[in-house]
């Protein structure tokens, strides 16, 4: 069988979205077709790239416009950089960038209840190295809290 014979009979189209979904072999993260070509696994739509579209070009990265990695409809595949990847995940709402605020801050040296009790004392009278001391941090901590240069999310909830 000639590898167009053996692409063909490993994908079924979805009438609802066109998609050309890959019936064999998924891998990855994503769940991408993978098909063997010469010795080798490659991805499934990258294989629909060349022998539908012809030779993809250094650098660039076969994308999916329908967002369904298991798809091989060449139509529904465009070229592009790792950039144009990412700003097409922005675009379509799919990025989430991760929240490293708080407590999700590795380098935190407080919890945000600590935190909050830290900002209520703001106005307590006490200096800000007593308030250091109390928390065992720098009186430069304190300040950058007290000033919302770090815990801003607090400030802002305040």
């Amino acid at each position: 069988m000639t590898l167009r014979e053996r692409f063909d009979a490993k994908w079924v189209e979805d009438p609802e979205t066109g998609c050309w979904v890959w019936s064999a072999a998924l891998r990855g993260k994503g769940r991408y077709g993978t098909i063997r070509v010469r010795g080798r696994h490659e991805r499934a739509h990258r294989v629909s790239w060349l022998l539908h579209r012809g030779p993809i070009p250094d650098g660039l990265f076969v994308l999916h416009d329908c967002d369904n990695p298991p798809c091989v409809n060449p139509d529904h595949l465009f070229l592009g950089t790792q950039a144009d990847n990412i700003a097409d995940c922005v675009h379509k709402g799919r990025f989430k960038v991760p929240d490293f605020r708080g407590e999700q801050n590795g380098r935190s040296k407080l919890t945000e209840a600590e935190a909050r009790e830290l900002l209520a004392l703001r106005s307590s009278g006490l200096t800000q190295r007593q308030v250091a001391d109390r928390f065992g941090i720098s009186d430069v901590q304190v300040g950058d809290i007290w000033n919302g240069e770090s815990w801003r999310h607090l400030q802002e909830a305040i």
